[in-house]
């Protein structure tokens, strides 16, 4: 449930119900808490400008299954098993809430 509420927030979808804004709201909470280490920040950053792991593991010095164990290890720390929707969450409602416009730098 809380995915497919995601998603509709990150698709711009208005919530109505009084239970589904609490859901969201326990998810951002939730999410805030994770501790995102820079280089999943990163990752983040990326997959949300379309690149591929291939791509990612080049940008941050990586191997490619390396990239993908930490995108798994994120799918299960937020619960979004959607990729494009994981790092659309992240850009849009997490970093805001965790760093005051504080974007790790990407070099490569």
């Amino acid at each position: 449930m809380i995915e497919s509420l995601i998603t509709n927030v990150c698709y711009g979808d208005l919530i109505y119900s009084k239970s589904a804004i609490l859901t969201v709201s326990e998810a951002v909470k939730s999410a805030v808490k994770i501790e995102y280490e820079d280089i999943d920040k990163k990752i983040l950053i990326l997959v949300h400008e379309g690149k591929t792991d291939s791509d990612i593991s080049k940008d941050v010095g990586l191997g490619e299954d390396a990239v993908g164990k930490r995108l798994t290890n994120l799918y299960k720390k937020t619960g979004i098993h959607d990729r494009a929707i994981m790092s659309q969450w992240f850009i849009n409602y997490v970093l805001p809430l965790t760093e005051e416009n504080n974007l790790p730098q990407i070099t490569g």
